[in-house]
This record gives C-alpha cells, structure tokens and sequence, in this order.
C-alpha cells in the first residue's frame, strides 16, 4: 500500500473505499460517527432497492437483512413507497441517533472500516494488499490533516 498521495497514476489497480478509525487515534466513541455514517448509508441503499428483481439487501447475512427491515420499520417505509428516500436517512451526516446505534453492525463495521488498534489495522491492511487491493480511499472528516499524517504513519 502507498502512502497518501503516492498512488498509481496512469495504471489501472483496484481500490478499495474504507472509513479508518484507530484506538491509537484517541477516538473515544463506541461508534465513530464516521463509520456509523457508512454503515448506516449501506443500510439505506439496501433498504431503498430492497424490491429491485437482483436486491442488494437479499445479498447481505441474515443480521444485516434484520438491520434494513428494522430501517424500514423505524422510519415508517417500505422498499417501494414512492416518499421512501425522504424517509430513509433523516439529518444526513449529523450525529447518530441513540435509537439509532443497534443498527450499526459490528460485521458491517469491519466490513466497511478500518478498526482498531494500530496492529489491527496494518494486519487488515496486509490482507487487503494480499487479496490484490493496491489503493485505499480514505475520507477524512474531524481533522483532515492530522488523519492524514497518522495514516501516512500507519503505512510507513
């Protein structure tokens, strides 16, 4: 894996988009807002093409099909109302409701982030690498340069 800003300019490769939360990073919440924002943006894709003929959701484990049924549920919708992406993801990208945090699945979690410790995440790091992944897609979202820095540290 590249450092930031170093990756593979005029070759095609495989990238993989991950939210990053380390312990070491001091990061205190359970859930990091971030993260939460991913797996709960997962769960509203699933639920809102949950009627398509080759649905997303029919794809997931039988926790995460849980999950986008107790979405839908909670937000008073179904996969084929018309007014259900209104009613999907209320206050996008501002904290996490507590009634909310259930839905926040530890498997998607590890699914769609990068989390834990500092040897946690350079082991997950090497699998990706192993598995063909050459370029990571971080988006920083408290303190974009210090997460920057710290990541450039974790690969280095």
């Amino acid at each position: 894996m590249k450092p930031p800003g170093q990756g593979t300019a005029g070759r095609a490769g495989t990238v993989n988009c991950l939210s990053l939360h380390s312990s070491a990073f001091d990061v205190a919440e359970r859930h990091p807002q971030p993260t939460g924002h991913i797996v709960l943006s997962l769960l509203a894709f699933a639920a809102d093409t949950a009627a398509d003929a080759r649905a997303f959701a029919e794809q997931l484990g039988p926790e995460e099909r849980e999950a986008v049924r107790r979405l839908l549920d909670r937000r008073g919708t179904t996969a084929t109302a018309p007014d259900r992406h209104t009613k999907l993801y209320p206050n996008y990208l501002e904290r996490i409701a507590p009634e909310d945090r259930d839905l926040i699945l530890p498997s998607l979690m590890n699914t769609l982030a990068l989390v834990g410790t500092r040897d946690d995440l350079r082991a997950r790091i090497t699998t990706l690498e192993q598995a063909g992944i050459d370029e990571l897609l971080i988006q920083p979202v408290i303190d974009p340069p210090t997460e920057m820095a710290q990541l450039a540290k974790l690969l280095t």
